[in-house]
C-alpha cells in the first residue's frame, strides 16, 4: 500500500496501473485501515484514490464489495470521489444511497460530486437533505454551488439558495459566502441585488471591496466602481494589486486621466506596477485617456516579463503615437 501511495504522489501512472491489477488478482485481503496490520493487506480507501481510471476503480468497487468493505464509510467516501473525479455521478449516487451511516464527508463528497459536474440543482436538493438530517452546513460549500450558478448565470436557483443562506444568521454572516453572492449577480446582471447583498455584509474585505468594483465596471456602471474604490479606502481597506488592475480600466473608460495616474502612484509605491497584468493595465490607461505620454514608454521597458498581451499592447501604442502626429485618431479602432 505504502508503495501504490508513493507511485500515485510521483504519478507512475503505468506502474500503478500494473500493480493494482496484480493486487486485484491476488488473494490479498483488503484492509480498511489507513496503516496495514500486517504485511498481505492494504488499504483499500489509498487503492481507490491512486486508481488512474474508472476502469480499475470499478474493479475495487467490486472488490469492496467482494470482501464487504463497501459499508465503512471510509471506502464509501473514497468511491463516491473517484467516481466524482471520472464526471460518474449516477454510481457515485448510487454508493451514496447504498451507505448505512453517513457523516459529515459523505454528504459533502456527494454535494461536491454534482457540483464539480455543473449540476448545481442536484447539488442544492442534496444540501438541503443534509440539512433536515441534522447536518451543520458550511458556507463555503453553499459558495461553491452559487459560483456553479454564477458561470452557468442560473438565475431562479442561485435566488433559492440565497434565500435558504437568509434564513441562517451564522451563515450570512460568512464573508466567503456574501462574496460569492455578490459575484454571481453581477455575472446575472443583478446590479441592484448585489449592491443589497454588499450593504449587508457585517465585514468587507480586499476581496470583498474588489468583487464590488469588478462588477460595477462588467456592468457599465463606472461612476459606482469609483465610489466604491474612494468609499473602500475611507473604511481603511487598502487596494491590492487585484483592485488596481479592475480599477484601471474603469478610469480608461471614463477618460479620468487624473484618477488613472493616482492609482499609477499607489501602484508604484505597493510595487505592483512590476505586475504583468498591472503593466498592461496601465498602458491601455494611459493610451485610451489620449495621453501617450513618456509613462507608457516607460511602463513598458520597465516590465520584467514582456508577454504577449504586453506586445500587443506596445504595437497599438506605436501605432497610436504614428496616428497622434497625424492628427487622424481614432481610438475606439486602436484600443
Amino acid at each position: 500500500m505504502c508503495y501504490i501511495t508513493s507511485l500515485s504522489r510521483h504519478r507512475h501512472k503505468g506502474q500503478i496501473k500494473q500493480l493494482l491489477s496484480r493486487l486485484l488478482h491476488s488473494q490479498l485481503h483488503p484492509n480498511v485501515n489507513v496503516f496495514p496490520a500486517t504485511a498481505n493487506t492494504f488499504s483499500l480507501p489509498s487503492l481507490i484514490k491512486a486508481a488512474q481510471s474508472h476502469h480499475s476503480g470499478v474493479q475495487l468497487h467490486c472488490l469492496a464489495l467482494k470482501s464487504g468493505s463497501s459499508n465503512d464509510a471510509v471506502v464509501s467516501n473514497s468511491l463516491i470521489s473517484m467516481y466524482a473525479k471520472y464526471s460518474l455521478p449516477q454510481p457515485a449516487r448510487q454508493v451514496f444511497d447504498t451507505m448505512s451511516h453517513r457523516d459529515t464527508v459523505s454528504w459533502n463528497s456527494i454535494i461536491n460530486c454534482y457540483i464539480q459536474n455543473g449540476n448545481p440543482a442536484k447539488a442544492l436538493q442534496m444540501l438541503r437533505q443534509m440539512y433536515l438530517s441534522g447536518f451543520v452546513l458550511k458556507p463555503e460549500l453553499i459558495a461553491c454551488i452559487i459560483s456553479v450558478c454564477a458561470r452557468g448565470q442560473q438565475l431562479r436557483l442561485g435566488r433559492e439558495i440565497h434565500a435558504l443562506v437568509v434564513t441562517h444568521e451564522r451563515i450570512q454572516e460568512s464573508v466567503f459566502l456574501s462574496t460569492a453572492l455578490l459575484d454571481f449577480y453581477f455575472r446575472c446582471r443583478c446590479s441592484m441585488m448585489a449592491l443589497h447583498v454588499f450593504n449587508r455584509m457585517p465585514v468587507k474585505n480586499e476581496v470583498s471591496w474588489t468583487s464590488m468594483i469588478s462588477g460595477c465596471a462588467a456592468n457599465l456602471n463606472c461612476d459606482m466602481a469609483m465610489d466604491c474604490l474612494k468609499a473602500m479606502q475611507v473604511e481603511g481597506v487598502n487596494p491590492n494589486r487585484v483592485t488596481v488592475i479592475t480599477t484601471l480600466p474603469v478610469c480608461a473608460q471614463l477618460g479620468w486621466i487624473k484618477h488613472g495616474k493616482e492609482i499609477h502612484g499607489y501602484a508604484v509605491r505597493h510595487e505592483f506596477h512590476s505586475d504583468p497584468n498591472c503593466s498592461a493595465a496601465l498602458i491601455h490607461m494611459y493610451c485610451k485617456c489620449e495621453e501617450a505620454s513618456p509613462a507608457a514608454k516607460l511602463i513598458f521597458e520597465r516590465s520584467t516579463v514582456k508577454d504577449v498581451v504586453l506586445q500587443n499592447l506596445r504595437h497599438k501604442y506605436l501605432l497610436f503615437i504614428e496616428m497622434q502626429k497625424q492628427h487622424s485618431l481614432n481610438l475606439q479602432f486602436v484600443f
